[in-house]
């Protein structure tokens, strides 16, 4: 996806229990909102539903990138 067609752009920094995540507005570089958040899928939800789409996840590299990877995958569908 172009970043120029991206609304939101989110930064995640991953921790062992929970994440930071930080919603920007592409266009603005407005923030929407910033959490601290459990890494358990139902948590990226309820801090995904109510952004402005498409949007853009930028994550740190790290060990289980995997299944934050999958997890914000699964979500992108709803």
């Amino acid at each position: 996806m172009p970043v120029t067609t991206t609304r939101t752009v989110i930064g995640m920094d991953i921790d062992k229990k929970y994440s930071c995540c930080e919603a920007i507005s592409a266009d603005a570089g407005e923030v929407f909102k910033e959490e601290r958040l459990y890494n358990q899928k139902e948590a990226f939800y309820f801090f995904l539903e109510d952004l402005p789409r498409p949007v853009r996840l930028v994550m740190e590299v790290t060990g289980n990138w995997q299944y934050f990877y999958e997890c914000w995958e699964d979500l992108a569908g709803r």
